[in-house]
């Protein structure tokens, strides 16, 4: 017969159990796990010194160091060819008002060609 005193204990522990029962359905078997690739099937498509030939974390972020240098050095290539058009365009902006502008834009791909506006940096 419980005490007073271990009544607390034994729900404490009823409760325990009942959530071990309900989690316990969702574990897998060692049964369930045998069709999964064990270490030493891994071994046999690949050691570790099959492994060293492929890069490694520190050699990724070299590589994006180096593209992140490289994709930088192309904006401002980039910059530099777009203001060179804004500069040569900016006459011709000027005399170009907004409703042709957009007549260019819409009518220019029915056309067969395509016409790009730039505008000056700075400004609308």
């Amino acid at each position: 017969m419980p005490t007073p005193d271990t009544r607390p204990i034994l729900r404490n522990l009823d409760r325990r159990v009942s959530a071990i029962e309900q989690i316990l359905p969702t574990l897998a078997t060692k049964a369930a796990l045998e069709r999964f690739a064990t270490k030493d099937d891994l071994e046999r498509f690949a050691t570790k010194a099959d492994l060293e030939h492929f890069a490694t974390k520190d050699d990724l972020a070299q590589f994006r160091a180096q593209m992140i240098t490289l994709l930088e050095a192309v904006h401002t290539k980039l910059d530099q060819i777009i203001e060179g058009f804004a500069s040569e365009a900016a006459p011709q902006a000027d005399e170009i008002n907004a409703e042709q502008m957009k007549a260019h834009l819409r009518l220019g791909p029915l056309r067969g060609q395509r016409r790009v506006f730039v505008a000056p940096r700075g400004g609308a």
